[in-house]
């Protein structure tokens, strides 16, 4: 189960890649999605969100089950 603060901590390292006033990608059988997988993330905040609980799928980005 995520935390809320994993989720928000996770949200604003990723807002730094998109503009803060775009849609999150989206919400599907428990996961959620932030960007899509052609947004490239530094490898710090990569490892970062990888310790919140985040993880990089192939089809629609940065994600977390929910």
């Amino acid at each position: 189960m995520a935390s809320f603060n994993d989720v928000i901590k996770g949200l604003q390292i990723l807002v730094k890649y998109a503009d803060p006033d775009d849609d999150i990608g989206g919400a599907d059988h428990d996961l959620i999605y932030a960007l899509p997988p052609d947004v490239e993330v530094s490898d710090a905040d990569a490892k970062a969100l990888e310790k919140l609980g985040w993880f990089f799928d192939d089809e629609f980005g940065w994600a977390h089950h929910v």
